[in-house]
């Protein structure tokens, strides 16, 4: 069904963060161009949903969409602690990356919210 395959993005972003937080702590000075490439992977898989006809090519852009995001993300909670820490060296280590984390979880539940409320207003209908 519609859940199992929207599943497929999660669970994408779930294997491949590991890898990529494991590639970051390894190889510090690709950080920016892991960004750049998760970026590019995300853009592509947008790009490839809006006109996805088949579930084959839906479910290869959720892939792909979870990569992307694990390459945006991952590396850019190292960074965001590290000048945390250098402009506040009190703040503790996890506070950083669980702010973001807490921003990110209330978009995830806003925009969804907003989008409800946009819906009828703009005359969309939902199939």
């Amino acid at each position: 069904g519609i859940g199992a395959m929207w599943s497929v993005f999660p669970v994408a972003q779930c294997v491949a963060s590991p890898f990529v937080g494991h590639y970051c702590d390894k190889h510090i000075a690709w950080r920016g161009k892991i960004t750049v490439a998760g970026l590019f992977s995300m853009s592509l898989s947008l790009l490839v949903l809006t006109g996805a006809h088949h579930q084959a090519v839906v479910v290869a852009a959720m892939v792909l969409l979870g990569v992307g995001l694990s390459g945006v993300y991952v590396p850019l909670i190292p960074e965001m602690t590290s000048r945390a820490v250098a402009l506040y060296p009190n703040v503790p280590c996890g506070l950083v990356p669980g702010a973001a984390n807490a921003m990110w979880c209330l978009g995830g539940f806003i925009g969804p919210l907003i989008l409800s409320a946009i819906f009828p207003v703009c005359g969309f209908q939902v199939a």
